[in-house]
């Protein structure tokens, strides 16, 4: 649907025997599994669209905050960031209209997007208002999230973005979808709004902008929730799951 809908973003649709080839194969893993290993919600719900789905293997387990370590904040009020694939199914499109929108509204909001983006996507009318940073060394990442007001990734789908988990250990609050499969909770650590709907983006960012309040405590809170996801809390809860398995055998 979004290759269809963004056919000037490039790329070939995905051939629907490769759609029906990877099915094929999650349901043969899916049968032959005692465990369902899931990064979120997110992926558990998109496998139970198959038959062999069986809800009681489903193990939750986030990947993680990846060992981050934070620098020291340089907040710049209304620097927005995304990070990730400038494609369609990150939801880029839609954040490209909400800056279109900001930069109208108000001066003050600025999007930036880190992340490989080709030349094909840079001169897309929906992205306009985008400033694209290019692909960045660990260094610079850091950097750009120690200065975010906002991070923003409205993905359309996503196993658990490893981008958000950075950002929430930064303090930065976020802005987000229900599909992106991050440990957001909406109205303490960011916002959730709805897929597809660059108004809801626009508001969401405007909201923490303007309420600085607001956005202390969604940045303590983020910074707390990402200390719930370290490396060796994850750690901890997969190798519960196995020894679980292993009792249960």
């Amino acid at each position: 649907h979004e290759r269809a809908l963004w056919a000037a973003w490039g790329g070939p649709p995905v051939p629907t025997a490769v759609i029906a080839g990877f099915r094929q194969r999650m349901r043969r893993l899916l049968a032959l599994s005692d465990v369902y290993l899931c990064p979120s919600k997110t992926v558990s719900d998109d496998l139970a669209s198959l038959p062999e789905f069986n809800p009681e293997r489903v193990r939750i387990t986030p990947y993680g905050a990846g060992g981050i370590a934070p620098i020291a904040a340089r907040t710049v009020r209304g620097r927005v960031l995304f990070a990730g694939q400038s494609v369609p199914r990150k939801g880029l499109p839609y954040l490209g209209l909400a800056a279109e929108k900001l930069r109208h509204s108000t001066g003050e909001v600025r999007v930036f997007v880190a992340g490989e983006a080709s030349t094909q996507v840079r001169e897309q009318p929906e992205v306009a208002s985008l400033k694209f940073l290019g692909v960045l060394d660990r260094k610079r990442m850091d950097e750009e999230l120690s200065k975010a007001d906002v991070f923003c990734l409205p993905s359309l789908t996503e196993g658990s973005s490893s981008a958000v988990f950075e950002a929430l250990a930064f303090g930065v609050p976020v802005v987000t979808t229900a599909f992106s499969g991050s440990v957001v909770t909406d109205g303490v650590d960011g916002l959730i709004v709805p897929p597809r709907d660059a108004a809801a983006i626009e508001e969401a960012i405007q909201r923490i902008v303007n309420d600085r309040a607001l956005r202390s405590r969604m940045s303590s809170a983020a910074r707390d929730t990402a200390a719930r996801y370290s490396d060796d809390v994850c750690g901890q809860r997969f190798v519960q799951v196995i020894r679980d398995l292993q009792e249960g055998l």
